[in-house]
């Protein structure tokens, strides 16, 4: 389900590079943050940012939504950020904005998302 890690300065970003919608691509992708986000904690303190490039994905799911609020909530608590990177055609921008969810920072490529201070650039909706 997910791509490669990429390491950058102050972030980790983890690549979505297929449709995910069900209970079961929840717990994988689960398992996929709990990963990076371990993974983040040996390499670097200073690493705070998880990117989660969706802009292979065109749709995701309530059980996906619930994830990433989740892992929203647990890196504010350590003082980290989820970043979402999002294609103008995907219908996820809707799909957040439907849901009234306005807590992800959301972007149109993993390079604006990187070269961000943690404030969203408009991305698709």
């Amino acid at each position: 389900m997910t791509g490669q890690d990429q390491i950058n300065d102050g972030a980790v970003v983890m690549k979505v590079e297929s449709p995910i919608y069900s209970a079961e691509d929840r717990r994988r992708l689960r398992f996929d943050i709990e990963e990076v986000l371990a993974g983040t904690r040996e390499r670097s303190a200073t690493r705070k940012r998880l990117v989660v490039d969706c802009s292979s994905t065109r749709w995701f799911g309530p059980p996906i939504l619930d994830e990433l609020i989740l892992t929203q909530q647990r890196l504010a608590e350590r003082g980290g950020d989820l970043l979402l990177v999002i294609s103008e055609s995907s219908k996820i921008g809707r799909i957040l904005k439907a849901a009234r969810v306005d807590r992800f920072k959301t972007f149109a490529s993993v390079q604006s998302a990187l070269a961000s201070s943690g404030q969203s650039v408009p991305a698709a909706a």
